[in-house]
């Protein structure tokens, strides 16, 4: 299929408006068509999705999740990602928990490799860090972002280590 064809196609079904202009034709994206949004969901997810493998073989208790405009389909393209990070290794400040050492190598690369993945994907990577009972804390401490993330959060990976 040509280009011609597929941007046919995709004007057909409204997934982009063709802006008739003198000489050329005009795409945009139709955002507002649910169908837009999960497309960019599923590129968001798509970037981010290394994280997965990156961590597979720490020892520790992770779970990441994309939360915010990304998570939502509503990003712009100088978005960045926000991501929830809870593990028992870094707390809020991002600093590791225990000086012991496994923990502190695991804190230092997981923060390492989220910033590697920035540079790739030629996005912002907006990390936010919690331990688990900083995170169950925060439906009381702020509950107005407690719940914005909770709704909008998709999980990018779940490791527990017992």
């Amino acid at each position: 299929m040509t280009i011609i064809k597929w941007l046919s196609f995709l004007a057909k079904k409204e997934i982009i408006n063709i802006k008739k202009m003198e000489v050329s034709n005009l795409c945009s994206l139709n955002k507002g068509k649910p169908l837009v949004k999960q497309l960019k969901i599923l590129n968001n997810l798509m970037d981010v999705e290394e994280l997965e493998d990156k961590f597979r073989d720490l020892s520790v208790n992770i779970q990441i999740y994309m939360y915010g405009s990304a998570a939502r389909g509503e990003d712009v393209e100088d978005s960045d990602v926000d991501l929830l990070v809870v593990s028992d290794y870094l707390n809020s400040g991002g600093r590791a928990v225990s000086k012991k050492r496994p923990r502190e190598v695991a804190g230092d690369r997981i923060i390492s490799e989220i910033g590697e993945l920035s540079k790739k994907i030629r996005r912002e990577i907006k990390p936010v860090f919690f331990t688990s009972s900083e995170w169950i804390n925060m439906e009381k401490n702020d509950k107005a972002f407690y719940e914005r993330v909770e709704k909008d959060k998709i999980e990018i990976l779940k490791l527990r280590w017992i």
